[in-house]
């Protein structure tokens, strides 16, 4: 799941995003999701040569956090892909995406994140970190991030973000929030 991160990570900076990365921001990306990174696999590792493990093999935490890893992640890449070939065909300039995966949430993408991470983190830790690495992306996009990215997009956007809010009610995940 690390080399995972990794690779989606590298693919985003260097084939999606369009706006370069300062080094100092670049610096700061990579030291947060090695630290994220990192507490789950340690987390997976001391569950795995715990001598008071369960006997069942495989566990319901890494089955589901598996299925939630692959389906954020694939969440994430595929709306950043859609957005990214919408953006790069010049009579969309200055239009708000709204097809593809951007249809059941305005920000699908942090969506994605969001469950890739509780995903990883429940593989590695079990419910309980799961559970508190879930909380806190949902919580930090919700109460950070998406305040600012929709001010910005109200103020870039205008009648077209207003449309895109009424057509797609949902801000993260979609049936959730």
């Amino acid at each position: 799941m690390a080399i995972g991160s990794a690779v989606k990570q590298n693919l985003w900076v260097t084939l999606l995003s369009g706006e370069p990365m300062a080094a100092h921001n670049a610096v700061t990306v990579g030291v947060f999701n090695t630290v994220f990174n990192s507490i789950s696999s340690y987390a997976f590792l001391a569950r795995a040569t715990s001598a008071s493990m369960e006997s069942t093999f495989p566990q319901p935490a890494l089955l589901a956090g598996g299925a939630l890893y692959v389906t954020g992640i694939l969440t994430e890449l595929v709306a950043e892909v859609q957005r990214k070939r919408f953006k790069a065909d010049p009579k969309n300039k200055g239009k708000v995406y709204s097809g593809g995966l951007w249809r059941f949430a305005r920000h699908i993408n942090y969506g994605g994140y969001s469950i890739w991470r509780a995903g990883y983190a429940l593989a590695g830790g079990g419910w309980g970190l799961g559970a508190l690495v879930g909380a806190f992306f949902f919580w930090d996009f919700s109460s950070r991030a998406v305040p600012i990215l929709t001010e910005y997009c109200q103020k870039r956007y205008g009648q077209a973000w207003e449309d895109f809010e009424k057509q797609t009610p949902y801000r993260l995940i979609p049936g959730i929030y």
